[in-house]
């Protein structure tokens, strides 16, 4: 993610959907500096909507502002 960072490049992360916790990798991954996340293989609307939830500051969804970036 660093590297992408310095280069200008944007910086989506793959997800790979056998992760038991998903949303918790998501989570993981925005913090460290994500712009996006790609999830492959998501069947069901209702794990979509699960994620966006998860992932989304508020009023779109119920991400909390606290948090750590490593750098």
């Amino acid at each position: 993610i660093l590297a992408a960072e310095r280069r200008g490049m944007p910086t989506l992360v793959r997800i790979g959907y056998g992760y038991q916790n998903v949303i918790g990798h998501s989570q993981k991954f925005l913090v460290a500096g994500a712009q996006g996340i790609i999830l492959p293989q998501c069947e069901c609307a209702d794990d979509v909507h699960k994620i966006v939830d998860a992932v989304k500051f508020p009023p779109i969804g119920k991400r909390g502002l606290a948090g750590e970036r490593w750098n």
